[in-house]
């Protein structure tokens, strides 16, 4: 079986960023996990956009589309190119026939847990979302929301199976939600804060999970500025982050943050407000 392998296979990439701490702030490199869209093409087909690491590429094309039952398995395939430039993965198998087109109204299968999705024209129109400045957070008022948000979670504590998500508004959470994809308890809370008509350029999303491309451009699309996580943001999430002007803050744990996106929303201390 032919095989070509021409896809850019580096995992990570560095971010210039600021980090907090007891000590005060500090400019660094931050190394951020790279995540991308990928095209799988079946037979000249494009049948799926995956948001993905670049890396072990035919094989996830492989996986995806066994597991979605375009193939029945690996033995109908005839070949497997990997085309760098155009994020394509294409895949020919024996039979030649055409997989279930794409168009501008089906879903991005997104990195997230659960096999999230998000349409296709979100993804473009985020690269046009544009924030005001606005908000102003104390680094201190982070630090002590997410020992009050990392203890909310009743659920998570029974049974370790869950993500959550929070909006936090001037002194205190406004709406807190669980669920057992991050993306979905982003949904909730937002759409929480929708209903409830907070006041959402004003707040602060807390999310338990990875930062990811598409809870970057959730966090857009409801005006909210600043978004906090323990955990790591992707390169892709920052890349959108940057463009829309959303403040991304990962690793928020002990005392400490990194500021990845717009640190201008982020007050190192009571002075600077």
């Amino acid at each position: 079986m032919e095989r070509t392998s021409t896809m850019n296979s580096m995992n990570t990439r560095v971010w210039p960023a600021l980090k907090v701490s007891g000590s005060g702030c500090e400019r660094i490199n931050e190394r951020v996990a790279v995540e991308q869209p990928v095209a799988i093409r079946l037979n000249d087909v494009d049948v799926a956009t995956l948001l993905c690491s670049p890396s072990d590429m035919d094989a996830l094309a492989i996986g995806f589309l066994v597991s979605e039952r375009y193939v029945s398995g690996y033995r109908e395939v005839v070949s497997v190119e990997l085309v760098e430039e155009a994020s394509v993965v294409s895949v020919r198998t024996v039979s030649g026939r055409a997989g279930r087109p794409v168009d501008k109204r089906s879903p991005v299968v997104t990195s997230g847990c659960g096999g999230g999705k998000i349409s296709r024209a979100t993804l473009d129109l985020g690269a046009t979302w544009c924030l005001g400045a606005g908000l102003k957070v104390l680094a201190t008022d982070i630090t002590i929301a997410m020992k009050e948000f990392t203890d909310m979670s009743d659920t998570f504590r029974a049974t370790g199976g869950v993500h959550s998500a929070a909006l936090f508004v001037d002194n205190g959470f406004v709406t807190f939600a669980e669920d057992i994809g991050r993306h979905n308890a982003v949904d909730k809370v937002l759409g929480r804060g929708q209903m409830d008509e907070v006041e959402l350029s004003r707040a602060v999303l807390f999310t338990s999970g990875r930062i990811s491309a598409e809870v970057t451009l959730k966090s857009a699309a409801h005006r909210v500025r600043v978004v906090v996580s323990r955990a790591a943001p992707t390169s892709l999430a920052l890349d959108i982050a940057r463009h829309t002007r959303v403040t991304v803050v990962g690793f928020a744990r002990g005392g400490r943050m990194t500021v990845f996106t717009h640190d201008d929303r982020i007050l190192c201390n009571q002075e600077d407000s």
